[in-house]
């Protein structure tokens, strides 16, 4: 992604202004969503992170997407062609719903 791409270890600054940025966006469209109740869907990716031999997910954006985004869907491949896992997490509760759905050519159902 455009954002993981920019950033660079050695720029400390131009790292700084691109979380400014990230986080002025995202404040804005939180205050679209408050203010007009217009539902706002952001897509992301996450990455797997190894630490200590256990892999972790983090959103690319890291913290600042952490803080803004208050509901997570993740969508899975499953070993069925047409099938897929939806795994929908409330923050910060961390509270995970789960359920699978198949492709069809009016969509998922």
């Amino acid at each position: 992604d455009l954002y993981r791409l920019e950033l660079n270890r050695e720029k400390k600054d131009k790292n700084y202004n691109l979380n400014y940025y990230l986080n002025q966006i995202l404040a804005n469209l939180s205050h679209i969503n408050n203010s007009y109740n217009v539902n706002i869907l952001i897509v992301n990716e996450k990455v797997q992170i190894r630490d200590n031999d256990q892999l972790t997910e983090i959103q690319s954006g890291g913290k600042v997407m952490e803080y803004w985004v208050s509901l997570d869907i993740k969508i899975e491949r499953t070993e069925i062609l047409k099938e897929r896992k939806f795994t929908l997490t409330k923050h910060p509760e961390d509270k995970h719903i789960s359920f699978m759905s198949k492709l069809t050519e009016n969509g998922f159902q």
